[in-house]
């Protein structure tokens, strides 16, 4: 702690003192577009309000604008354009080692413009997505430096987030408002795919750490229920991620290094004058730094991945965009040789594991007329996983416990058309093709007899096809509707879904409204799950679940919102969710609503479970504003389902409760100028425990192992467990680069986290295997 006293100190008095006297100014450009037809608005009026000097400037025929020689702070920019509702975004950061890109969005008012003039506010309560009704927001790449906890990591921003939580604290798996991980819909560009996150599907859903950089993003929308029509094969929410365009003027570049991994950035175009430009970036894993506040025996993962975005711009032929993410992932751990060393089983237990995830497209964006344009993208996915895990017997014999491996590959076109009819009325229509492609091998000692059997050793191929139609109908300034329908067709065993999507949106006074949203949703399962084989005694291989239907879910969701001022507002969402056709085993306890990263199973599945989500999420907001903001969330809820037994538990995820609290403040360590800021975050989150199966204990004694007992699954709970996060910011601006130190500690407080019971060969007892992750970082930022 000393160490770091001192190296704080130094590079503070360095900053501080390195730019004294100067004068630092940087550049904020962008575009002001139609937030409907997304055509570029010419002359359009771009101010920076609240200011000691005038910043202000139109923007040009293209809709393009620049305010030049802005000193480094926080701004507010008001947009206006004739025959519109004017815009303000607050709180846009500026610094002096990257131009500020942004992209505005105007939309058209409906009323004539002597009744009255509408302002309105940039609000991340609401998504980008505008036939979004409720249960939606957007998230943008500052949220994720910026909060605590949220370690670049959009997974991690989003359990803040009323009606989210973690399935534990070192998985990045989302719960949201009851649901299991795997309904989550992750999209890059309008297209579905797989995990974006190292060591998914290894030890559980959600992984370990991003595969995007913050580096990379744009602000993007994230959704918890009730979600539009373009969005199918999902029931819980969406990520709908997108990337940000390089700049086209200017080349520059981003360097950091920290404990999670180093990073380098570039962008900017390819030949000055042109519209076309590059961006990437590469990250490297140092996480083995931080071995030693792991706790003993944990497989440390290691990772690099890579994500780019190249934007050309074809003239009269429309833009084209060049995008990609990969990662690749690996942990492993060693047995401890020594039989007298051992405790539990975990002690005897080796693995070596791989998890490797990479999507890839080129869209086509072509305007037809300044009413429609039309998107088109070619595409293509893998994700491979392999895992082979082994442990000591008693006489130090090697005994095989499991071995995964297994490939999916997708490639697939996609498109939709884009119409503005009117300032009331905006349709979109499109289409999702995609092929998948897959080769399973998949063995269990299933049976304790030393042996793997043969779960799934299946490849081949199947298709599936998602249509969507989708329009927003503005009825007066304060009265919308949002409709549409999603189908898809399952080629596997051609079963069709329809599936409607209705909302409404009322501002009814002044500052607040009420919004209403239904939704049926449906989702296949896991490939893995459609072909799990049987082998009878002619030897003849069986595939009974390939018939299996998808999981469905009608969704209802109401909400209140009041906008207490222009920077605070108060939100209330109640849901009810009845899920049904769920793939259950006859006469057991098991259900799919539960599925975790179970490929031990081998059973065949009927679509005969139900499952029930209700509950309701609070958000009371402060947005950032004179350099301080809160967010407070609350979301109470209970999780039910009927197994193949018909009878009714707890799911797997139902921790009835989460709050979260998370407060930052900044100051500028310079009064005379906005060069230096200082920025404290910190986040405490409170949350139920995870429901769990008891164990029965004499059985375990006896036998000295752990035996469950089934017949009360999910009846017991973890813990209550209380999160304290905290991260301080250092910004710095100098003349031709800024850069900044991040300080981060996550789960100061030492809350434990429950991974089961272990039965310890030394004392004879059942003991709660209990892990306590407190990990501090420290990183370092160059951009110029």
């Amino acid at each position: 702690m000393r160490l770091l006293r001192f190296l704080l100190t130094c590079v503070c008095t360095f900053q501080i003192l390195s730019v004294h006297a100067q004068t630092l100014t940087q550049t904020i450009k962008g575009t002001v577009i139609d937030i409907s037809s997304e055509i570029p608005l010419p002359y359009a009026s771009v101010q920076i309000i609240d200011s000691t000097r005038q910043y202000a400037t139109i923007t040009n025929e293209e809709g393009v604008f620049r305010l030049e020689k802005v000193p480094p702070g926080r701004y507010n920019i008001k947009v206006s354009y004739i025959g519109y509702d004017i815009l303000i975004v607050n709180e846009v950061l500026v610094t002096s080692g990257k131009e500020v890109i942004l992209d505005l969005r105007l939309k058209e008012s409906v009323i004539r413009l002597d009744e009255v003039i509408i302002k309105a506010q940039l609000r991340k309560d609401q998504s980008l997505n505008k036939m979004a009704t409720l249960s939606a927001r957007t998230f943008s790449v500052e949220e994720a430096r910026r909060y605590a906890s949220g370690v670049d990591d959009p997974s991690r921003i989003a359990t803040a987030f009323a009606g989210v939580a973690a399935t534990s604290f070192d998985d990045n798996g989302l719960i949201i408002r009851g649901n299991s991980p795997k309904g989550v819909l992750w999209r890059l560009e309008g297209v579905e795919i797989p995990n974006p996150n190292h060591l998914a599907d290894i030890y559980a859903l959600g992984g370990s750490f991003t595969v995007f950089s913050s580096q990379m993003l744009a602000n993007s929308d994230f959704f918890t229920g009730a979600f539009p029509a373009e969005y199918g094969n999902a029931l819980s929410g969406v990520f709908d991620i997108r990337l940000r365009k390089g700049n086209p003027e200017s080349r520059e570049h981003v360097i950091q290094a920290g404990a999670i991994g180093m990073d380098i950035s570039s962008e900017g175009p390819f030949k000055k004058g042109h519209h076309s430009s590059y961006l990437f970036n590469y990250r490297y894993s140092t996480l083995a730094l931080l071995k030693k506040v792991f706790p003993p025996h944990i497989a440390i993962p290691t990772f690099q991945d890579i994500c780019f975005n190249l934007h050309l711009n074809g003239e009269k032929y429309g833009q084209f965009n060049l995008w990609g993410v990969g990662g690749i992932s690996k942990a492993s751990k060693k047995a401890n040789d020594d039989r007298d060393e051992w405790a539990v089983d975990w002690d005897k237990f080796e693995l070596e594991s791989e998890s490797d995830m990479g999507a890839a497209g080129i869209t086509h964006k072509l305007f037809l007329n300044d009413k429609s344009y039309m998107n088109h993208t070619a595409f293509s996915t893998v994700k491979y996983l392999s895992y082979t895990g082994n442990e000591y017997d008693d006489s130090m014999n090697y005994i095989p416990v499991n071995h995964r491996d297994y490939a999916i590959y997708k490639y697939g076109i996609s498109g939709f058309i884009n119409t503005k009819f009117s300032a009331r009325y905006t349709s979109k229509s499109g289409y999702i093709l995609s092929r998948y492609y897959f080769n399973y091998d998949v063995k269990w000692n299933i049976f304790n007899d030393n042996t793997l059997h043969t779960i799934s050793s299946q490849s081949g191929n199947t298709t599936l096809l998602q249509l969507f139609s989708q329009s927003r109908f503005d009825v007066t300034e304060n009265f919308y509707l949002n409709g549409g329908v999603h189908s898809q067709l399952f080629f596997l065993n051609h079963e069709v879904t329809f599936e409607p999507r209705l909302g409404m949106h009322w501002q009814f006074i002044p500052c607040h409204s009420v919004s209403l949203g239904y939704g049926l949703h449906s989702m296949i399962e896991p490939l893995n799950i459609y072909f799990i084989e049987f082998e009878r005694s002619t030897g003849e291989i069986i595939l009974p679940n390939t018939s299996l239907k998808s999981t469905k879910s009608h969704h209802v969701v109401l909400g209140y919102d009041w906008n207490i001022n222009e920077v605070t507002r108060l939100k209330i969402e109640p849901y009810y969710q009845y899920l049904y056709d769920i793939p259950v085993i006859p006469d057991s306890s098991f259900s799919m609503v539960n599925y975790y990263s179970e490929f031990d199973l081998k059973d065949t599945l009927r679509n005969q479970g139900t499952g029930t989500n209700y509950g309701i999420d609070i958000t009371i907001e402060r947005f950032l504003d004179n350099n301080y903001y809160y967010l407070l969330t609350a979301s109470f809820f209970d999780s039910k389902f009927r197994g193949g037994d018909n009878l009714y538990r707890n799911t797997r995820y139902n921790k009835n409760f989460v709050i979260n609290l998370l407060a930052g403040k900044e100051w500028f360590i310079d009064r005379n100028s906005k060069n230096n800021v200082i920025g404290v975050n910190a986040r405490v989150s409170l949350c139920g425990g995870n429901p769990i199966v008891p164990v029965m204990e004499n059985e375990s004694l006896e036998k000295e192992e752990i035996i469950l007992d089934y017949s009360r699954l999910y009846s017991q709970k973890s813990a209550t467990k209380m999160y304290f996060d905290i991260s301080i910011l250092f910004r710095f601006n100098k003349t031709k680069y800024s850069s900044m130190l991040a300080i981060q500690a996550k789960n100061i407080f030492g809350a434990k986290e429950f991974f089961g019971y272990d039965y310890n060969f030394k004392n004879h007892t059942i003991q709660k295997n209990e892990l306590v992750f407190i990990i501090p970082s420290v990183s370092y930022k160059i951009e110029f």
